[in-house]
């Protein structure tokens, strides 16, 4: 019986995200089809963990420093046009995660 294929596949998700299993970087995410491959032996058959660390958009990060006092800002620009009432734009993971295999 010849091994699984196993990927890890998000629905969408905007900008960047970093993938991780349990001591081993999975890839980075970044344009469609948003899928990692999941190397054979490192899942077990339960229990499994897998990390996806989202980048956030750089107008939301504005947008959330408009809001703070300078000395609590992470950002730094010459221009800014946001407030904290300023709309957050679509950002982050944007549906569920899932495993998808191959097999014979």
């Amino acid at each position: 019986m010849r091994p699984l294929s196993v990927a890890a596949s998000a629905i969408a998700l905007l900008l960047a995200g970093l993938v991780q299993a349990p001591a081993q970087d999975l890839g980075i995410l970044w344009c469609d089809p948003w899928r990692v491959a999941v190397p054979p032996g490192l899942l077990r058959p339960r229990g499994n963990e897998l990390e996806i660390t989202v980048a956030n958009l750089w107008v939301n990060r504005l947008i959330g420093d408009s809001g703070l006092p300078a000395a609590k800002q992470l950002t730094s620009t010459t221009y800014q046009p946001f407030s904290p009432k300023s709309p957050l734009e679509e950002s982050g993971l944007l549906g569920p995660v899932t495993l998808l295999t191959e097999g014979p």
